[in-house]
């Protein structure tokens, strides 16, 4: 896999997600930056609201975060009435929802169960690598981090 943004059709909403933690705290946080036509549409952060999660999403460090991020641009794509490709730098977000890992929490359920629920918003699935100047997962990056300062 190389470090290269994905090529995705200029037509199409590209959600950039991310999560971070608190290592102290061990408090998550996401961000979302959403492209169209390589042009920032949106942007959203903010922490880990855990009252609306199962019970182990405490335990989950940053992974809470990212799986938040994910669940947020499906939440705006079905606001939106549209698809969005997600691209992710944790290979969860993707593999929890497609079967090739098993969702052995109740997070991971919850995700799993989520996503497939609102399947129809996913237009693609894309993997970046992390911190590789990438800018919509940078900017997902940042505002995950931002989310901390507030």
């Amino acid at each position: 896999m190389d470090n290269k943004a994905p090529e995705i059709e200029a037509h199409v909403y590209v959600a950039y997600v991310d999560g971070s933690v608190d290592q102290e705290t061990g408090q998550a946080s996401w961000g979302l930056a959403i492209y169209q036509n390589n042009k920032l549409v949106k942007e959203d952060c903010g922490m880990v609201d855990y009252s609306k999660l199962p019970t182990d999403a405490g335990q989950s460090r940053q992974v809470a975060g990212e799986l938040t991020a994910a669940m947020k641009a499906i939440l705006w794509a079905k606001r939106s009435d549209t698809k969005v490709a997600i691209v992710y730098d944790f290979i969860g977000i993707r593999n929890w929802v497609v079967g090739d890992w098993k969702a052995k929490k109740e997070l991971t359920r919850y995700y799993r169960d989520f996503m497939l629920k609102n399947i129809k918003c996913v237009d693609s699935w894309h993997w970046v690598k992390s911190h590789t100047n990438i800018l919509g997962n940078e900017n997902a990056d940042r505002l995950a981090k931002k989310a901390m300062d507030k």
